[in-house]
């Protein structure tokens, strides 16, 4: 690259690229100069950036292209307000609206409500960039409806707990895991361990949260949370104090996985293309109410560019067969691999599938 960067923010593009932002650079200062990493040409500067993006900024490629900074970060936001950044211009815009506790989104998280077609960015937890600050995390929410003419963010459903150094993923029924942090900067004591889940409105309203499982092991400082596969959610890492390192792993089983029978899924390929079909053997296809392509997280400092979940329509083409409407913008679904569930009428998802979308 052609400079350091200590804490920066990945986002995929929809021709493949990689957009590398802020982090500092090799003399400890702020890297305004973001790069875009093209496989087998390497790296290339852009002009310098329209705001001072925090480290880890809570970064999201939108519909239009232009790329969305929710209000999330590693540390301080620098002054920098949630904002919309239009790439070719070189411009930010800040979005309308009053971000609730601006000053505590210190390794909040952030997620790009499903289905990604929808376009709204929900900002959740976080805590003071201060260290000595003793108060606290913040259990407040905020959702930004990036469809609207005019974007604006609005306070959300609260979480039970008010947590930073949380961990959000997405998950297949189109809900959202929050689990792991602390109430009060990286103290084991004030740990949350008791995980909820957020229920989108899909009519654009605030939704809820509900309580889930609670975990055996403190997940703070460094501790991550994945989708996997099998439908899972697997959480490691913590740094309970400096030098100690977290080995134990937990698994997570969202409620989902004790309704019922599973349904199953089989493409006829892992290999799809932008704006075509999939055929898929799904034994008793009528029974299936949703389908959705999600792409792998990337997470660490609460932070992960990568996951998002897209809608996939689809016709019964046979009694135990679908055919799956690829999407066909890249910005909704960037290039790259993604794994295929489809949900029946019990809520349950199948086995995911890998997928290969170019």
């Amino acid at each position: 690259m052609a400079g350091g960067r200590w804490y920066p923010s990945l986002i995929p593009l929809q021709d493949g690229r990689v957009l590398a932002v802020s982090g500092l650079d090799e003399t400890s200062q702020l890297n305004v100069v973001p790069e875009t990493y093209t496989d087998g040409a390497g790296w290339a500067p852009r002009p310098r950036s329209p705001s001072d993006w925090p480290q880890y900024s809570h970064l999201f490629l939108l519909a239009d292209g232009r790329v969305y900074y929710s209000g999330g970060q590693y540390g301080s936001n620098n002054g920098v307000r949630p904002s919309i950044w239009d790439l070719a211009a070189n411009t930010a815009t800040e979005v309308k609206g009053t971000l609730v506790d601006a000053g505590k989104r210190n390794q909040s998280a952030s997620v790009l409500l499903p289905p990604a077609q929808a376009q709204r960015v929900m900002l959740i937890g976080g805590g003071p960039s201060d260290m000595h600050d003793q108060t606290g995390a913040t259990n407040t929410t905020a959702i930004t409806d990036l469809s609207a003419a005019e974007p604006a963010v609005a306070t959300a459903a609260p979480m039970a707990m008010r947590r930073m150094h949380l961990c959000a993923t997405l998950l297949p029924d189109r809900t959202v895991l929050a689990n792991g942090g602390s109430m009060m900067e990286e103290s084991g004591a004030d740990a949350t361990f008791e995980a909820e889940i957020y229920h989108p409105d899909t009519g654009g309203g605030p939704g809820n949260w509900t309580m889930a499982a609670t975990s055996r092991v403190a997940r703070l400082y460094h501790a991550v949370a994945l989708l996997m596969p099998d439908g899972r959610v697997i959480t490691s890492g913590s740094n309970p104090a400096r030098k100690t390192e977290e080995l134990r792993i937990e698994v997570f089983w969202p409620p989902y996985l004790f309704g019922g029978q599973r349904p199953a899924c089989t493409p006829s390929g892992a290999e799809a293309h932008y704006g075509g079909t999939l055929a898929a053997a799904v034994p008793d296809a009528g029974r299936i109410t949703s389908a959705c392509l999600i792409r792998p997280g990337a997470t660490t400092h609460s932070t992960d560019g990568e996951q998002r979940l897209v809608d996939l329509p689809y016709t019964q083409s046979g009694p135990d067969e679908l055919t799956f409407e690829l999407p066909s913008a890249k910005t909704i679904a960037p290039p790259g691999w993604y794994m295929l569930f489809v949900l029946n009428t019990s809520g349950v998802p199948s086995e995911a599938s890998w997928i290969h979308l170019t």
